[in-house]
């Protein structure tokens, strides 16, 4: 009898272990497996140059914090981000993008954070559809 409870204790442990870990990203309403190909995606688009991709990885109104100016303002469409890109993502931005490792993405109540919170991911969620239906894109950007 208390092998089988031991038994039955370790698979609730291994379950419940792989549970949390497959749920790192679990603030952004979205599978572990989503972010990831999205910020692979991301990753790409900001290597390359490519605005109009990063445009559209972005759920509107973008909140950018400009940390050294203190400064904050929001970026309201697709159109207004590539007038603007250059002012948004900085070479310094750009780079942790580019630099980051999948494996070093954070991971809060404010989403999952690259390059320590620079940019947040996070979902939007329709919930007047059943079951709601979340969105994955670009938050927010914390210029230095």
């Amino acid at each position: 009898m208390i092998k089988k409870i031991a038994i039955v204790f370790a698979f609730v442990v291994v379950a419940l272990t792989q549970s949390a870990s497959a749920q790192r990203f679990m603030y952004t309403g979205v599978a572990d497996a989503e972010v990831l190909a999205f910020f692979g995606k991301l990753q790409s688009a900001v290597s390359s140059g490519n605005k109009a991709v990063v445009a559209s990885m972005v759920n509107y109104p973008l909140r950018v914090n400009a940390v050294r100016k203190g400064t904050k303002f929001l970026i309201a469409t697709p159109a207004d981000l590539i007038k603007r890109y250059d002012a948004v993502f900085t070479p310094t931005i750009r780079q942790a993008i580019a630099g980051e490792k999948a494996a070093k993405l954070s991971s809060s109540k404010d989403g999952a954070g690259i390059a320590a919170g620079l940019v947040w991911l996070n979902s939007r969620c329709d919930k007047k559809v059943k079951p709601a239906k979340c969105t994955l894109g670009v938050v927010s950007v914390n210029q230095e």
